[in-house]
């Protein structure tokens, strides 16, 4: 699945990272609405919620 797919049924503001070895990179957050195109392509690895109304996606 890739981002893209996954917004379309999201509302909640989203966190999306990279996992680099044992540490994360957030490579964006804030509103679906706002996610830059080539982070769009990227593909889902998990999908997870660490706050109220914000979606954690890790993606590789």
């Amino acid at each position: 699945m890739k981002v893209k797919e996954l917004i379309s049924v999201t509302f909640d503001k989203v966190t999306i990272y990279k996992a680099n070895n044992r540490d994360f990179e957030d490579i964006y957050k804030g509103t679906t609405n706002d996610i830059p195109a080539d982070i769009l392509e990227m593909k889902v690895k998990v999908i997870g919620a660490t706050k109220k109304a914000v979606i954690d996606i890790q993606v590789f």
